[in-house]
Protein backbone atom coordinates (compact mmCIF):
# COMPACT_ATOMS: atom_id res chain seq x y z
CA UNK A 1 0.00 0.00 0.00
CA UNK A 2 2.81 2.18 0.73
CA UNK A 3 4.75 1.31 -2.82
CA UNK A 4 0.76 2.49 -4.18
CA UNK A 5 0.66 5.45 -2.05
CA UNK A 6 4.50 6.84 -3.19
CA UNK A 7 3.68 6.23 -7.10
CA UNK A 8 0.07 8.29 -7.20
CA UNK A 9 2.50 11.29 -4.89
CA UNK A 10 4.70 10.87 -7.96
CA UNK A 11 1.82 11.22 -10.37
CA UNK A 12 1.38 14.97 -9.01
CA UNK A 13 4.04 16.08 -7.07
CA UNK A 14 6.69 17.00 -9.39
CA UNK A 15 4.71 18.86 -11.89
CA UNK A 16 2.99 20.70 -9.15
CA UNK A 17 5.93 22.08 -7.57
CA UNK A 18 7.60 22.82 -11.22
CA UNK A 19 4.53 25.11 -11.64
CA UNK A 20 5.25 26.47 -8.25
CA UNK A 21 9.27 27.01 -9.05
CA UNK A 22 8.24 28.02 -12.44
CA UNK A 23 6.08 31.03 -11.85
CA UNK A 24 8.05 32.52 -9.37
CA UNK A 25 11.57 32.41 -11.57
CA UNK A 26 9.27 33.83 -14.35
CA UNK A 27 8.58 36.77 -12.59
CA UNK A 28 11.52 37.37 -10.36
CA UNK A 29 14.86 36.60 -12.73
CA UNK A 30 13.05 36.42 -16.53
CA UNK A 31 10.64 39.02 -16.17
CA UNK A 32 14.24 41.28 -14.79
CA UNK A 33 15.39 40.92 -18.05
CA UNK A 34 12.27 41.26 -20.16
CA UNK A 35 11.41 44.34 -18.32
CA UNK A 36 14.94 45.71 -19.25
CA UNK A 37 13.87 44.84 -23.02
CA UNK A 38 11.81 46.98 -23.68
CA UNK A 39 13.01 50.38 -22.60
CA UNK A 40 12.92 50.40 -18.82
CA UNK A 41 16.01 51.91 -16.90
CA UNK A 42 17.66 49.26 -14.41
CA UNK A 43 16.16 51.28 -11.48
CA UNK A 44 12.29 51.44 -12.85
CA UNK A 45 13.41 47.80 -13.52
CA UNK A 46 14.44 46.60 -10.23
CA UNK A 47 11.10 48.87 -8.68
CA UNK A 48 8.90 47.20 -10.91
CA UNK A 49 9.76 44.01 -9.78
CA UNK A 50 10.38 44.89 -6.45
CA UNK A 51 6.37 45.67 -5.89
CA UNK A 52 5.67 41.97 -7.26
CA UNK A 53 6.55 41.07 -3.93
CA UNK A 54 3.30 43.18 -2.29
CA UNK A 55 1.34 39.76 -2.67
CA UNK A 56 3.64 37.77 -0.07
CA UNK A 57 4.55 40.45 2.12
CA UNK A 58 0.52 41.02 2.82
CA UNK A 59 -0.20 36.60 3.04
CA UNK A 60 -0.25 36.46 6.60
CA UNK A 61 -3.41 38.51 6.11
CA UNK A 62 -5.21 36.93 3.00
CA UNK A 63 -4.45 33.42 3.58
CA UNK A 64 -6.58 32.17 5.71
CA UNK A 65 -9.54 34.14 4.37
CA UNK A 66 -8.54 33.31 0.80
CA UNK A 67 -8.38 29.55 2.05
CA UNK A 68 -11.88 29.65 3.91
CA UNK A 69 -13.65 30.23 0.28
CA UNK A 70 -12.11 27.54 -1.69
CA UNK A 71 -10.14 23.89 -0.74
CA UNK A 72 -6.42 24.11 -1.81
CA UNK A 73 -6.89 21.56 -4.47
CA UNK A 74 -9.52 24.21 -6.24
CA UNK A 75 -7.61 27.20 -5.59
CA UNK A 76 -4.39 25.65 -7.34
CA UNK A 77 -6.87 24.41 -10.52
CA UNK A 78 -8.30 27.70 -10.25
CA UNK A 79 -4.63 29.79 -10.35
CA UNK A 80 -3.54 27.38 -13.00
CA UNK A 81 -6.69 27.78 -14.99
CA UNK A 82 -6.48 32.08 -14.39
CA UNK A 83 -2.68 32.01 -15.27
CA UNK A 84 -3.43 30.82 -18.81
CA UNK A 85 -5.32 33.84 -19.93
CA UNK A 86 -2.82 36.03 -17.92
CA UNK A 87 -0.17 34.97 -20.29
CA UNK A 88 -1.92 35.00 -23.62
CA UNK A 89 -2.78 38.94 -22.55
CA UNK A 90 0.59 39.48 -21.73
CA UNK A 91 1.45 39.04 -25.52
CA UNK A 92 -1.05 41.81 -26.80
CA UNK A 93 0.15 44.23 -23.82
CA UNK A 94 4.17 43.83 -23.79
CA UNK A 95 4.73 47.29 -25.58
CA UNK A 96 2.28 49.24 -23.87
CA UNK A 97 4.19 49.83 -19.82
CA UNK A 98 1.63 50.32 -17.34
CA UNK A 99 -0.55 47.79 -18.73
CA UNK A 100 2.50 45.47 -18.75
CA UNK A 101 2.75 45.84 -14.87
CA UNK A 102 -0.83 45.79 -13.89
CA UNK A 103 -1.10 42.78 -15.51
CA UNK A 104 2.13 40.96 -13.80
CA UNK A 105 0.99 42.19 -11.06
CA UNK A 106 -2.42 40.35 -11.74
CA UNK A 107 0.03 36.64 -12.23
CA UNK A 108 1.92 38.09 -9.33
CA UNK A 109 -1.57 37.31 -6.73
CA UNK A 110 -2.21 34.61 -9.19
CA UNK A 111 0.74 32.89 -8.31
CA UNK A 112 1.03 33.88 -4.62
CA UNK A 113 -2.13 32.23 -4.41
CA UNK A 114 -1.04 29.36 -6.18
CA UNK A 115 2.13 28.97 -4.03
CA UNK A 116 0.37 29.04 -0.36
CA UNK A 117 -2.35 26.22 -1.96
CA UNK A 118 0.43 23.78 -2.75
CA UNK A 119 2.17 24.63 0.22
CA UNK A 120 -1.23 24.11 2.33
CA UNK A 121 -1.73 21.08 0.06
CA UNK A 122 1.15 19.30 0.45
CA UNK A 123 1.16 19.91 3.90
CA UNK A 124 -2.38 18.93 4.42
CA UNK A 125 -2.55 15.43 2.63
CA UNK A 126 1.39 14.18 4.32
CA UNK A 127 2.92 13.68 8.21
CA UNK A 128 6.02 15.21 8.90
CA UNK A 129 8.12 12.41 8.41
CA UNK A 130 6.02 11.78 4.80
CA UNK A 131 7.02 15.35 3.91
CA UNK A 132 10.66 14.91 5.03
CA UNK A 133 11.11 12.08 3.10
CA UNK A 134 9.93 13.71 -0.22
CA UNK A 135 12.05 16.94 0.38
CA UNK A 136 14.25 16.28 -2.91
CA UNK A 137 11.97 15.38 -4.63
CA UNK A 138 10.03 18.96 -4.34
CA UNK A 139 13.49 20.69 -4.64
CA UNK A 140 14.24 18.88 -7.35
CA UNK A 141 11.16 19.67 -8.88
CA UNK A 142 12.21 23.30 -8.30
CA UNK A 143 15.48 23.19 -9.84
CA UNK A 144 14.05 21.57 -12.79
CA UNK A 145 11.48 24.86 -13.20
CA UNK A 146 14.84 26.60 -12.63
CA UNK A 147 16.33 25.51 -15.35
CA UNK A 148 13.77 25.43 -18.04
CA UNK A 149 12.76 29.08 -16.98
CA UNK A 150 16.24 30.66 -16.50
CA UNK A 151 18.32 28.24 -19.07
CA UNK A 152 15.79 26.75 -21.99
CA UNK A 153 13.43 29.65 -22.04
CA UNK A 154 15.87 32.59 -21.93
CA UNK A 155 18.31 30.62 -24.33
CA UNK A 156 15.30 29.93 -26.74
CA UNK A 157 14.46 33.87 -26.55
CA UNK A 158 17.97 34.63 -27.36
CA UNK A 159 18.10 32.59 -30.22
CA UNK A 160 14.70 34.29 -31.87
CA UNK A 161 16.25 37.48 -31.22
CA UNK A 162 19.16 36.35 -33.30
CA UNK A 163 17.11 34.86 -36.12
CA UNK A 164 14.34 37.78 -36.03
CA UNK A 165 16.93 40.73 -35.23
CA UNK A 166 15.28 43.74 -33.97
CA UNK A 167 12.69 42.03 -33.15
CA UNK A 168 12.78 42.23 -29.23
CA UNK A 169 9.55 42.00 -28.49
CA UNK A 170 8.42 38.83 -30.44
CA UNK A 171 10.97 36.70 -28.76
CA UNK A 172 8.87 37.50 -24.91
CA UNK A 173 5.58 37.19 -26.96
CA UNK A 174 6.20 33.97 -27.89
CA UNK A 175 7.73 32.88 -24.90
CA UNK A 176 4.64 33.99 -23.04
CA UNK A 177 2.48 31.72 -25.61
CA UNK A 178 5.00 28.58 -24.93
CA UNK A 179 4.33 29.10 -20.86
CA UNK A 180 0.53 29.65 -21.25
CA UNK A 181 0.34 26.57 -23.37
CA UNK A 182 2.51 24.97 -20.73
CA UNK A 183 0.89 25.79 -18.02
CA UNK A 184 -2.77 24.67 -19.95
CA UNK A 185 -1.21 21.17 -20.38
CA UNK A 186 -0.68 20.44 -15.91
CA UNK A 187 -4.01 22.26 -15.64
CA UNK A 188 -5.50 19.20 -16.91
CA UNK A 189 -2.76 17.14 -15.90
CA UNK A 190 -3.13 17.72 -12.40
CA UNK A 191 -7.05 17.97 -12.73
CA UNK A 192 -6.58 14.33 -13.67
CA UNK A 193 -4.21 13.69 -11.08
CA UNK A 194 -4.47 15.96 -7.86
CA UNK A 195 -6.06 14.09 -5.37
CA UNK A 196 -9.44 15.07 -3.85
CA UNK A 197 -8.91 16.41 -0.25
CA UNK A 198 -10.90 17.47 2.61
CA UNK A 199 -12.26 21.16 3.25
CA UNK A 200 -9.11 23.50 4.84
CA UNK A 201 -10.20 22.79 8.19
CA UNK A 202 -6.75 22.64 9.39
CA UNK A 203 -4.98 25.55 8.18
CA UNK A 204 -1.20 25.93 9.68
CA UNK A 205 -2.47 29.26 11.97
CA UNK A 206 0.15 31.95 11.96
CA UNK A 207 2.17 32.61 15.10
CA UNK A 208 4.14 35.74 16.23
CA UNK A 209 7.95 35.41 16.26
CA UNK A 210 10.35 37.42 18.14
CA UNK A 211 12.06 41.23 17.29
CA UNK A 212 15.51 39.29 17.27
CA UNK A 213 14.06 37.11 14.48
CA UNK A 214 12.82 39.34 12.61
CA UNK A 215 15.61 41.62 12.64
CA UNK A 216 17.51 38.34 11.56
CA UNK A 217 15.55 37.90 8.90
CA UNK A 218 16.29 41.53 7.36
CA UNK A 219 19.38 41.86 7.86
CA UNK A 220 20.31 38.07 6.47
CA UNK A 221 18.00 38.47 3.37
CA UNK A 222 17.80 42.23 2.31
CA UNK A 223 21.01 43.29 1.13
CA UNK A 224 22.24 39.22 -0.84
CA UNK A 225 18.62 40.22 -2.90
CA UNK A 226 20.11 43.48 -3.94
CA UNK A 227 23.36 41.35 -5.31
CA UNK A 228 21.16 38.61 -6.65
CA UNK A 229 18.71 41.31 -8.54
CA UNK A 230 21.21 43.75 -9.69
CA UNK A 231 23.51 41.07 -10.84
CA UNK A 232 20.91 39.84 -13.17
CA UNK A 233 20.30 43.08 -15.08
CA UNK A 234 24.60 43.40 -14.58
CA UNK A 235 25.57 39.99 -16.38
CA UNK A 236 23.16 41.18 -19.71
CA UNK A 237 23.86 44.91 -19.40
CA UNK A 238 26.29 46.25 -22.22
CA UNK A 239 30.14 46.97 -21.40
CA UNK A 240 29.52 50.40 -22.65
CA UNK A 241 26.97 50.76 -19.58
CA UNK A 242 29.50 48.73 -17.39
CA UNK A 243 28.02 45.49 -17.29
CA UNK A 244 29.17 41.94 -18.81
CA UNK A 245 27.41 42.12 -22.35
CA UNK A 246 25.94 38.51 -22.04
CA UNK A 247 23.04 37.69 -24.62
CA UNK A 248 20.35 35.83 -23.17
CA UNK A 249 21.67 32.89 -24.87
CA UNK A 250 24.97 33.05 -22.66
CA UNK A 251 23.25 34.31 -20.19
CA UNK A 252 20.39 31.57 -20.18
CA UNK A 253 23.42 29.18 -19.83
CA UNK A 254 25.73 30.96 -16.90
CA UNK A 255 22.65 31.58 -14.78
CA UNK A 256 20.32 28.82 -15.29
CA UNK A 257 22.96 25.55 -15.46
CA UNK A 258 26.05 26.96 -14.12
CA UNK A 259 24.39 29.24 -11.18
CA UNK A 260 21.39 26.26 -10.68
CA UNK A 261 24.35 23.58 -10.22
CA UNK A 262 25.79 26.00 -7.66
CA UNK A 263 23.19 26.73 -5.71
CA UNK A 264 21.70 23.41 -5.09
CA UNK A 265 25.10 21.82 -4.26
CA UNK A 266 25.20 24.71 -1.80
CA UNK A 267 22.02 24.19 -0.02
CA UNK A 268 22.47 20.15 0.28
CA UNK A 269 25.95 20.26 1.12
CA UNK A 270 25.09 23.28 3.90
CA UNK A 271 21.85 21.02 5.12
CA UNK A 272 24.41 17.96 5.34
CA UNK A 273 26.82 19.90 7.16
CA UNK A 274 24.14 21.04 9.76
CA UNK A 275 23.10 17.70 10.79
CA UNK A 276 26.86 16.55 11.02
CA UNK A 277 27.87 20.27 13.04
CA UNK A 278 25.00 22.33 14.41
CA UNK A 279 24.60 25.87 14.03
CA UNK A 280 27.38 26.97 16.59
CA UNK A 281 30.36 25.69 14.49
CA UNK A 282 28.81 26.87 11.66
CA UNK A 283 27.36 30.35 11.43
CA UNK A 284 30.50 32.35 11.17
CA UNK A 285 31.64 29.75 8.08
CA UNK A 286 28.62 30.59 6.71
CA UNK A 287 28.34 34.27 7.79
CA UNK A 288 31.13 34.89 5.84
CA UNK A 289 30.06 32.76 2.49
CA UNK A 290 27.30 34.91 2.32
CA UNK A 291 29.32 37.56 1.39
CA UNK A 292 31.39 36.24 -1.12
CA UNK A 293 28.57 37.01 -3.88
CA UNK A 294 28.88 40.68 -3.43
CA UNK A 295 32.55 40.24 -3.63
CA UNK A 296 32.54 38.12 -6.86
CA UNK A 297 30.40 41.10 -8.71
CA UNK A 298 32.22 43.78 -7.18
CA UNK A 299 35.53 42.38 -8.72
CA UNK A 300 33.58 41.23 -12.01
CA UNK A 301 32.19 44.66 -12.35
CA UNK A 302 35.48 46.18 -12.00
CA UNK A 303 37.78 44.38 -14.51
CA UNK A 304 35.17 43.14 -16.59
CA UNK A 305 36.32 40.02 -18.04
CA UNK A 306 35.58 39.18 -21.35
CA UNK A 307 35.84 35.37 -21.10
CA UNK A 308 32.79 33.47 -20.59
CA UNK A 309 34.42 30.81 -18.95
CA UNK A 310 35.73 32.86 -16.16
CA UNK A 311 32.34 34.33 -15.70
CA UNK A 312 31.14 31.14 -15.25
CA UNK A 313 33.44 30.34 -12.57
CA UNK A 314 32.93 33.30 -10.72
CA UNK A 315 28.78 32.79 -10.87
CA UNK A 316 29.35 28.83 -10.01
CA UNK A 317 31.63 29.97 -6.97
CA UNK A 318 29.04 32.71 -6.00
CA UNK A 319 25.73 30.82 -6.53
CA UNK A 320 27.58 28.09 -4.37
CA UNK A 321 28.64 30.34 -1.91
CA UNK A 322 25.02 32.04 -1.66
CA UNK A 323 23.53 27.88 -1.47
CA UNK A 324 25.53 27.03 1.73
CA UNK A 325 24.53 30.38 3.14
CA UNK A 326 20.78 30.37 2.53
CA UNK A 327 20.98 26.91 4.17
CA UNK A 328 21.16 29.11 7.55
CA UNK A 329 17.78 30.08 7.30
CA UNK A 330 16.71 27.10 5.40
CA UNK A 331 17.74 24.70 8.64
CA UNK A 332 17.65 26.97 11.89
CA UNK A 333 14.35 29.31 11.66
CA UNK A 334 11.26 28.81 11.97
CA UNK A 335 9.59 29.45 8.62
CA UNK A 336 6.26 30.66 9.55
CA UNK A 337 4.09 33.21 7.46
CA UNK A 338 5.12 35.77 9.66
CA UNK A 339 8.56 35.42 9.37
CA UNK A 340 8.00 34.26 5.58
CA UNK A 341 6.09 38.04 5.08
CA UNK A 342 8.96 39.35 6.87
CA UNK A 343 11.21 38.19 4.50
CA UNK A 344 9.38 38.66 1.13
CA UNK A 345 9.12 42.67 2.72
CA UNK A 346 13.34 42.18 3.01
CA UNK A 347 13.40 41.04 -0.69
CA UNK A 348 11.05 43.83 -1.71
CA UNK A 349 12.98 46.10 0.02
CA UNK A 350 16.26 44.50 -1.07
CA UNK A 351 15.08 44.59 -5.41
CA UNK A 352 13.66 48.49 -5.22
CA UNK A 353 16.76 49.62 -3.67
CA UNK A 354 19.39 48.01 -5.92
CA UNK A 355 18.49 49.71 -8.89
CA UNK A 356 18.53 52.82 -6.84
CA UNK A 357 21.75 52.72 -5.78
CA UNK A 358 22.48 51.26 -10.05
CA UNK A 359 21.43 54.55 -11.27
CA UNK A 360 23.45 56.84 -8.83
CA UNK A 361 26.68 55.39 -8.70
CA UNK A 362 27.08 52.40 -11.53
CA UNK A 363 27.14 48.95 -11.17
CA UNK A 364 30.72 48.51 -9.89
CA UNK A 365 30.12 51.35 -7.06
CA UNK A 366 26.98 49.57 -6.38
CA UNK A 367 28.17 46.49 -5.70
CA UNK A 368 31.18 47.55 -3.57
CA UNK A 369 28.78 49.74 -1.44
CA UNK A 370 26.37 46.66 -1.18
CA UNK A 371 30.04 44.55 -0.28
CA UNK A 372 30.40 47.19 2.35
CA UNK A 373 26.41 47.15 3.59
CA UNK A 374 26.58 43.34 3.69
CA UNK A 375 29.65 42.74 5.97
CA UNK A 376 27.70 45.17 8.44
CA UNK A 377 24.42 43.47 8.43
CA UNK A 378 25.65 39.63 8.10
CA UNK A 379 27.91 40.42 11.09
CA UNK A 380 24.69 41.75 12.99
CA UNK A 381 22.42 38.95 11.72
CA UNK A 382 25.17 36.59 12.59
CA UNK A 383 25.22 38.10 16.19
CA UNK A 384 21.93 37.46 16.90
CA UNK A 385 21.44 34.16 15.72
CA UNK A 386 24.06 32.97 17.71
CA UNK A 387 23.07 34.83 20.88
CA UNK A 388 19.34 33.50 20.46
CA UNK A 389 20.19 29.57 19.79
CA UNK A 390 23.58 29.31 20.20
CA UNK A 391 24.03 28.88 23.99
Amino acid sequence: MQEVRKWQVLKWLPSLFFVKGLLHVLLFVVMLIMLRQTGMSVAETTLSISLLYLPWVTKWLWKPRVLDVLNCRHWILLMELLLVPAFLVLTFVITETAQTLALLFVIACFTAIHNVSADEFFRQTHTEDEAHGLFTVRELARKTADVFGIGLLVMFVGNLQVIYRFAQLYSWRVMAYIVSTLLLLLFFWHLLNLPQHRNNDEVEENSAISVSDAVFLVGYILVPTMVSKLSVLFLVENQSAGGIGLSPQEFGFVMGTIGVLGVTIGITRGMKLFEHYGTERLLKPLAILMVLPAFVYSLLSSFLPDSLMIVCLCVFLEQTAYGFGISLYIKRLKKNDVSKSIMAASMMIGCALSGLLESQMGFANAFLFILFLEVFTIGVSAYILQTRYCK
